[in-house]
């Protein structure tokens, strides 16, 4: 590839937030009769296409045969197809596949499998994990899927999930095998957490597609060459995300779908079905009063093709946004935080003009409208308060028949709630929040008289407030909800508020910005803000900043309330050596504060030695190249840079490698800083030239936007990134994929040698290959052949077809001659002229007739030429 180049320099800082860690490997298999290594990866594919699917079965093996198993991984398969004995066990093979008789698997077998019978699945994984052993485990079960109902069609049969664990469950005992790496499903709406729940025993991460999967399904051929010896098992589960979702977004695989893909920690599921199971029981209390409200938070969350299907997260913040009760949002942000903790990698893209799933966020939770599927009741998830809120769907919701009179009063620096309640009710439960909807009081009581117990609150700091009274009778079931809002609560004080942002470093565009860990004898100063959150002015302020050796102190004769103001040491520190500071920020003034705690700040300063640097590079497509109007539209991908934990601030040269007769039409960098700010960059070209672009941040984002031009040949091409650090060292690279699309294009013309022999030219003006089909038109009395009429042409290929055997009575004649394009028989062209037999040589033309029709996005062009040889 020749290269044309972006230079861009990059100021990349260290994110702090450590990696997250990957379980253990488990129960790896031991090494192959105590010789030889395991091969690294064994791949599973349990591919049930006795159905509509048929002909993608035969895709996908070709697919995997495009790469095949070799010392590092095992590629196994077991197919059904759509037809009467052809079921078949492989091992896939570079380019080739080695069947094992179905026999050897179980004597039983014929050579018609029901995919959908449990114990075609146990006997499969059995055989293949026993034949070709591997370090890691992976079962693909690959068909059609409609969530826990079913998987794996075979005519009227079918596989459950229970079905799938109790196969599992029964190949595992009968090996002695521990639990397999990663359970994948390539079929649809797969991606939902009773799946994960139902299959957490038997592996130790589990995938899934919330949405539909397009017919094409997983890519194979850009998967599995990623799993070789060295890629770890965090690597292994981004590739499996990665390179289904990025292969639809790019464009190298047409697909009819948007697409969403999730991989969860199976070891993180018990503690999401418990969060899981609160946020049910709190749905389940408040339908007396808010089942409409919990009705509009389903109609609006992200839903798939089965709109019993609701993606969880989504689910949980459109609750919070309908439903009054702060008991549902705090157990939807329990859900929240559960889902990402077992989350290891997501990825989602709405194809333009399909579903949108841009609120998709891995998995998603069984909600019917009414009444729940049986086989529902077969799921181990179904259990617990998500389960009582699923059966309360179906069911008739007993009246409130309680009540509550409440009287809620301030008094400067107190709430004080009191009150009576009518009828048997059991329990009251309180929320104080704040303006920003902080919980700051959360209390439960117990009722019992008529009376409700005097509760005050004390709130620690100035401001408005809000308190929830909510009432529940024996069942669980809420009664009533008393909401008073406005509380003010005034202190008297000021309060002072210190924050230190970390230390601050110069660029040379002659900003300052927020730096994270640093390099030694890198110069740098301190800043933060102190800020009066109170309801009386501060006055005769002292501020002292202190790195353990050094001190800076500030002053301010008053901070009114509301009001704050920076500060900043001196540009002085540079002499620290490596390892870690305390930095400490403490705040006085004259009088009482509020909240003494938040005078203070401090700050963990990292200076780590000088060496090399080293970035993790992430490609996304934004928009994919289509051909329009006769020309390319462009690519736009975003480049993301993470900088490993443990280094410091560097200037990072980032170059891009494409083809040199692409253009970079823009490229804008959005940069995230130490302190959370997005900041804005942008490059563009002067005279070939383009403009050094300063990242200031640990994690930067970088727009860029590739034109191909129309010499681009057909197909996936490959666009380069490298990083090179402020020591001249490798920082990082990686690269993504351009897929230019094909379009189409004939050109036909004729040229007379001296001989008079007569010599066509059939040119493929499109950029991929093409089959051409010419025929031709004579006129009564004149013969003659075409040395070729069925050609393959490869991209801008010219082919020479001799006219030959040239015969008639003397004179002119008018011939016809058609290339027509047997991929896209729309694109044509047809070419007339006049051909002499015998005589003189007739140099005249009858203008070539041109076709250049457009259909489906493609052009042709069809240009009739004379060349004189």
């Amino acid at each position: 590839m020749s290269p044309g180049r972006l230079v861009a320099l990059l100021l990349a800082l260290l994110l702090l937030a450590p990696p997250v860690a990957l379980p253990g490997p488990g129960a790896l298999l031991g090494l192959a009769g105590g010789e030889e290594p395991l091969p690294k990866w064994g791949f599973y594919v349990y591919m049930a296409g006795d159905n509509s699917l048929s002909e993608e079965a035969a895709d996908d093996l070709f697919e995997m045969q495009a790469v095949g198993s070799n010392e590092n991984r095992e590629v196994v398969v077991l197919v059904d197809q759509e037809g009467e004995n052809d079921s078949r066990a492989y091992r896939v093979l570079h380019e080739g596949l080695e069947e094992s008789a179905l026999s050897n698997i179980n004597s039983d077998w014929g050579d018609e499998l029901d995919m959908g019978d449990p114990s075609t699945l146990r006997d499969f994984l059995k055989w293949a994990t026993t034949e070709y052993p591997a370090q890691e485990r992976i079962l693909v079960i690959w068909d059609h899927g409609n969530g826990f109902k079913r998987v794996a069609e075979d005519g009227g049969s079918y596989l459950t999930v229970p079905e799938i664990e109790g196969a599992l469950a029964e190949y595992r005992s009968v090996t002695g095998h521990g639990p397999l790496t990663l359970i994948g499903f390539d079929a649809c709406l797969m991606g939902m957490f009773e799946i994960a729940y139902e299959l957490r025993e038997h592996a130790a991460y589990i995938h899934g597609s919330e949405a539909y999967e397009p017919q094409e399904g997983w890519t194979y051929n850009h998967l599995l060459p990623l799993l070789g010896a060295e890629t770890t098992r965090e690597q292994m589960l981004e590739a499996v995300v990665h390179s289904y979702v990025e292969s639809y977004r790019n464009g190298s695989v047409p697909g009819g779908y948007s697409v969403t893909a999730t991989i969860i920690d199976t070891a993180q599921l018990e503690p999401l079905h418990e969060t899981i199971s609160g946020f049910g029981t709190e749905l389940r209390a408040i339908q007396t009063l808010y089942r409409d409200e919990v009705d509009e938070a389903r109609a609006n969350s992200q839903v798939f093709e089965n709109s019993a299907y609701r993606d969880l997260h989504d689910l949980t913040l459109l609750a919070a946004e309908w439903v009054p009760s702060p008991a549902v949002r705090l157990a939807g942000e329990s859900v929240r935080q559960a889902q990402a903790n077992a989350t290891v990698v997501e990825e989602h893209w709405t194809k333009p003009g399909r579903r949108d799933v841009s609120n998709a966020h891995g998995l998603t939770i069984y909600y019917p409208a009414s009444t729940p599927s049986s086989k529902y009741f077969d799921l181990a998830a179904a259990t617990g308060g998500w389960r009582d809120f699923i059966d309360a769907l179906a069911s008739e919701l007993p009246q409130p028949h309680a009540s509550l009179t409440a009287e809620v009063v301030t008094d400067g620096a107190n709430i004080t709630l009191s009150g009576s309640y009518s009828d048997d009710a059991a329990r009251l439960e309180l929320f104080l929040q704040d303006t920003d909807g902080n919980i700051l009081a959360h209390e439960e009581h117990m009722l019992g008289g008529g009376a409700l117990p005097t509760v005050m609150l004390q709130p620690d700091r100035s401001g408005s407030y809000r308190l929830d009274v909510l009432l529940y009778d024996n069942d669980g079931w809420l009664q009533d909800h008393y909401i008073a809002e406005g509380l003010m609560v005034d202190l008297q004080l000021p309060d002072l508020v210190v924050e230190i942002a970390g230390p601050v470093i110069g660029v040379p565009n002659g900003q300052w910005l927020i730096a994270g860990t640093l390099s030694e004898g890198h110069t740098f100063s301190l800043g933060g803000t102190i800020s009066n959150q109170g309801t009386v002015t501060a006055t005769d302020i002292q501020l002292v900043v202190t790195d353990g050796e050094e001190a800076w102190q500030f002053q301010w004769p008053e901070l009114t309330p509301g009001n704050s103001t920076e500060w900043l040491t001196p540009w002085e520190l540079s002499n620290l050596a490596a390892g870690n500071y305390t930095v400490s920020a403490i705040a006085t003034n004259t009088a009482s504060d509020e909240d003494p705690a938040s005078n203070m700040d401090s700050y963990m300063l990292q200076i780590v030695p000088l060496g090399s640097h080293s970035y993790q590079i992430t490609s996304n497509h934004v928009n994919i190249t289509q051909f329009e109007d006769g020309d390319f539209s462009p690519t736009v991908v975003n480049i993301t840079l993470d900088g490993d934990t443990g280094q410091g601030v560097a200037f990072v040269e980032l170059l891009l490698d494409y083809p040199v007769t692409w253009s970079l039409q823009d490229t804008s960098s959005y940069l995230t800083g130490a302190d959370g700010n997005v900041f804005r960059d942008g490059i563009f070209s002067v005279e070939g030239a383009y403009t050094p672009l300063f990242v200031p941040a640990g994690t930067a984002s970088l727009l860029a936007s590739f034109l191909p031009s129309l010499s681009s040949v057909a197909g996936p091409h490959e666009v380069g990134i490298s990083l090179i650090d402020h020591n001249n060292l490798s920082a990082g690279s990686s690269s993504f994929t351009v897929n230019v699309p094909q379009y189409h294009g004939l050109q036909l013309s004729a040229a007379e040698q001296d001989n008079g022999d007569w010599t066509l030219f059939v040119e493929n003006s499109g950029n991929g290959q093409e089959t051409v089909i010419l025929t031709k038109v004579l006129p009564e009395g004149l013969t003659l052949h075409l040395s070729d009429s069925y050609m393959q042409l490869a991209p801008f290929e010219t082919r020479e077809v001799r006219l030959s055997g040239i015969a008639g009575v003397e004179g002119s004649y008018s011939v016809s001659f058609s290339a027509q394009s047997q991929l896209q028989p729309e694109v044509q062209v047809n070419l007339t002229f006049e051909l002499s037999v015998g005589g003189e040589v007739n140099s005249s033309w009858i203008p070539a007739l041109l076709l250049g029709l457009a259909g489906g996005g493609v052009v042709a062009w069809a240009v009739a030429r004379r060349q004189l040889l």
